[in-house]
């Protein structure tokens, strides 16, 4: 049954035109934009067919996965027009973590370790850049776990860690760079040996006034396979990382 959305903002949208777009990205509306009527729909139902129809076929799951950044992305522009409401950016969050989760789940399954831990700084509340990284690692063939929360000191002694050949760090840079700076520092004084810290997440774009390597960490990227394979790590995929020498 096609589940039919009215969303004010953009017109009507249903799971079906979704999944056309997804399938079709040449004709017509973007994948992004027809996704973006029901990630706002009035309830969860039309995008949870929507995820189920996409676990189905391999490719389509994938396309769905490439179009959340977008849909982040617009996300964010809309809450900051105030297009969006807090609740709106909420539920739409929930609802791409929910088919991030689903539709990344046979590449997490699939990957091989030792895993490659993603740290979020315990002042971060934004978590889908770092479960992004880390499903584009475990589709790059690399088990990455998301660990939120930890102070360096009692990171540094999780096993996962002490057994991890990278580190990542996600943050946004916010609300100070100084206490970035003062994570990671307390970070590589805790850990055992020279292994590499890539940090990235919201506030690194591709302006380069954006992506100083901050003191302790060994380089700035915007793709976590790539930036792995620039340290000798096995991994596929991946196309741009900034180093930091």
């Amino acid at each position: 049954m096609d589940i039919h959305v009215m969303d004010g903002r953009s017109g009507v949208a249903s799971p079906d035109m979704a999944l056309a777009a997804l399938r079709h990205p040449d004709r017509g509306r973007g994948p992004a934009t027809v996704l973006r009527d029901v990630l706002h729909a009035p309830d969860d139902e039309p995008w949870r067919v929507l995820t189920d129809r996409a676990l189905r076929d391999p490719a389509t799951a994938a396309a769905m996965l490439d179009a959340i950044p977008a849909l982040a992305a617009a996300m964010g522009d809309g809450w900051m027009d105030d297009a969006l409401s807090f609740v709106d950016v909420s539920i739409g969050a929930t609802r791409l973590h929910a088919a991030l989760r689903r539709l990344g789940a046979p590449a997490a399954r699939a990957a091989t370790t030792p895993a490659i831990p993603v740290l979020v700084p315990p002042w971060e509340q934004h978590l889908l850049a770092a479960s992004l990284a880390a499903h584009r690692l475990c589709a790059a063939g690399r088990r990455a776990v998301v660990l939120t929360d930890l102070q360096p000191a009692q990171a540094a002694r999780m096993p996962l860690i002490q057994a991890a050949p990278a580190l990542m760090v996600s943050c946004t840079r916010d609300p100070s760079p100084r206490r970035l700076e003062d994570y990671l520092h307390r970070l590589r004084t805790a850990l055992r040996g020279a292994v590499p810290i890539v940090v990235g997440g919201p506030g690194f774009g591709t302006d380069p006034a954006d992506r100083a390597v901050p003191t302790d960490a060994s380089c700035v990227a915007t793709d976590p396979a790539a930036a792995l394979r620039s340290f000798g790590i096995a991994v596929g995929g991946g196309a741009h990382a900034t180093n930091g020498d």
